[in-house]
């Protein structure tokens, strides 16, 4: 679970949220990653996009994955033996949210094992985690199996991994 980028901003003149992929007038360099107006926005200000009536459709589901994972961020640094403390309030209900769609492959399985051990149900995440084979998936696992044994909400460190929900193959 590593940090990523997402292509949606804040206008620093205007405070109004947009898609790039919808500016017209952003004035996009290939020499630089990010046009001078754009920076990765905050969970908070992804909650707020998505209360300002940006998402819809497929764009929704991204940008409430994109809001946990930057609440994420401040567990991901966390010394080893250590617990995050359990989700509440608005996140919680992002994460119950994220739960609701229809897994399809072992990514999506993956994905809705990790949100279920978010909301702290972690015997239900591990019933996830034993359905789930495949070579592909052997890194994720034990991390995953671990975090369910700790009681462990937060997120935790894949070695040699990027998040499964990102990855663009099937294992089924």
């Amino acid at each position: 679970m590593t940090p990523i980028f997402t292509w949606i901003t804040r206008c620093a003149t205007c405070g109004q949220y947009y898609w790039l992929e919808d500016a017209q007038e952003l004035p996009l360099d290939p020499e630089r990653s990010f046009p001078p107006e754009v920076r990765p926005l905050t969970a908070d200000e992804y909650l707020a996009a998505i209360d300002a009536g940006l998402a819809d459709g497929p764009r929704e589901f991204e940008l409430k994955v994109w809001a946990w994972q930057r609440y994420n961020d401040a567990y991901r640094d966390r010394p080893l033996g250590t617990c995050a403390p359990p989700v509440t309030g608005r996140y919680r209900d992002l994460i119950e949210e994220l739960r609701d769609f229809t897994p399809v492959t072992v990514n999506d399985h993956l994905f809705r094992a990790e949100l279920t051990r978010a909301l702290g149900l972690f015997s239900d995440a591990a019933k996830l985690l034993m359905e789930i084979t495949g070579e592909r998936s052997a890194s994720y696992l034990p991390v995953m199996w671990a975090r369910c044994a700790a009681h462990d909400p937060g997120v935790a460190l894949v070695p040699g991994g990027r998040h499964p929900v990102w990855q663009d193959h099937d294992d089924r």
